[in-house]
């Protein structure tokens, strides 16, 4: 039904301005961390502390209006299934 194909269009550019909301690293991030890269590996990978992590993850959170990590990796599987390595740019 062409309602359901517009709604849906919608649904995904309204999906990708959020994602435009974040910086490039903090896209990274959430990818990584969508696809279940713990936490402590991308602090050891970006040779950063695990503090600077969670403080992305913090303005990742903020920025896409959500309560917690996990609402956020849900959020990302739903609009951009298997699209991980495509959307971190």
């Amino acid at each position: 039904d062409e309602q359901h194909l517009a709604r849906a269009a919608e649904w995904r550019l309204a999906a990708g301005e959020k994602w435009q909301r974040l910086s490039p690293r903090q896209r990274l991030f959430l990818s990584l961390l969508g696809k279940g890269v713990k936490r402590e590996e991308v602090a050891q990978r970006y040779e950063i502390s695990l503090r600077t992590v969670n403080f992305h993850i913090a303005n990742i959170t903020k920025k896409l209006k959500f309560k917690s990590l996990l609402e956020a990796v849900c959020w990302l599987h739903k609009y951009f299934p298997g699209d991980f390595e495509t959307i971190t740019g």
